[in-house]
């Protein structure tokens, strides 16, 4: 799932979900089933006939996460996931990712995704790996462990280590 995406306007939410899971191989009557439980999934049942120029940006990123899941991928890749999600959009977004039977792969910047969603960490810094661990061993590396924000603490302290320099 890429960080921005963007859907033919015309198309309402099931159509451009379906799309994507028949060119992913489903025969039409799996796309029609696999689209159906992927827009529950996000929450989005009550938009399937929603043109998608008409949604705001957090409902074009479920509509993203809807095509991702509905083919229940081995592997998922995302880029900055949670861009433009209100807190609630969000929460939705975490909990579907968890309730996943798939490796996923998040690439992201924004620290409370990684927290909510991560066992490894690999911190790069200009091309590099910085640190590669659990993210217990990410947030130890904060001057304050315990603290709400450990996991951004310890990327803070991984970066400054690397520069040489202290945050």
């Amino acid at each position: 799932m890429p960080q921005s995406a963007t859907f033919p306007g015309n198309m309402t939410v099931r159509e451009v979900v379906e799309y994507v899971t028949w060119m992913r191989g489903a025969r039409p009557d799996e796309a029609r089933r696999r689209t159906a439980r992927a827009l529950e999934a996000v929450l989005l049942t009550d938009r399937a006939d929603s043109k998608t120029r008409d949604l705001s940006g957090g409902m074009l990123r479920r509509v993203g996460l809807a095509q991702a899941i509905a083919m229940d991928p081995e592997v998922l890749l995302l880029d900055e996931p949670s861009t433009g999600l209100d807190p609630e959009q969000r929460r939705i977004m975490v909990d579907r990712l968890r309730d996943l039977d798939a490796a996923v792969i998040l690439s992201s910047h924004v620290m409370e995704d990684v927290s909510d969603l991560a066992d490894r960490v690999l911190v790069l810094d200009a091309g590099s790996i910085a640190f590669d661990g659990a993210l217990p061993a990410l947030c130890a590396l904060a001057p304050d462990p315990v603290a709400p924000r450990a996991a951004e603490a310890g990327f803070l302290a991984v970066l400054a280590t690397n520069l040489g320099v202290s945050r």
